[in-house]
């Protein structure tokens, strides 16, 4: 996993600071779980923070996985920690209601709720496969996330 953190002397900085961390998840070729990011330790917080905002995530796969009603993939954020999930909706590659995966290009999956983390919270990507939906070759994660300030 890469993880990039950077922090300024200035706190209220810090919460414009976007930190970037990204994992190599293989090529899940069924339902899993993948653990992609632990929030930090309390005590590498910086001065101000009361915990950290995920700001967006990002999938990325080396195949395209085409929309179908019938052969489709479910990925959805939860936070193990506090058993809460990031996203209201599942993100889906089903035809009715979702959008393919395209080789190459990220896929957002911007958290709509429960995206306040404190310390040492764990965040998972849970991937539920349907039927026989192509495997997601060369699956990588990236987080997104800010600071939470309080000023």
């Amino acid at each position: 996993m890469f993880r990039q953190t950077i922090t300024s002397e200035n706190p209220a900085l810090n919460a414009a600071l976007l930190n970037v961390s990204t994992v190599l998840l293989g090529s899940p070729n069924a339902t899993d779980q993948k653990r992609i990011f632990v929030t930090p330790q309390a005590t590498d917080f910086p001065e101000g923070a009361t915990g950290i905002v995920i700001h967006n995530v990002q999938v990325v796969c080396e195949d395209t996985i085409a929309a179908s009603d019938t052969d489709y993939w479910t990925l959805q954020l939860k936070n193990l920690t506090t058993t809460e999930d990031l996203l209201a909706a599942a993100k889906t590659t089903k035809a009715t209601g979702g959008t393919a995966i395209t080789k190459d290009v990220p896929w957002d999956m911007t958290p709509d709720q429960n995206n306040t983390l404190g310390a040492d919270e764990v965040i998972e990507l849970d991937l539920t496969k349907a039927s026989s939906g192509a495997d997601l070759n060369e699956l990588s994660a990236t987080i997104t996330w800010y600071w939470k300030i309080a000023l």
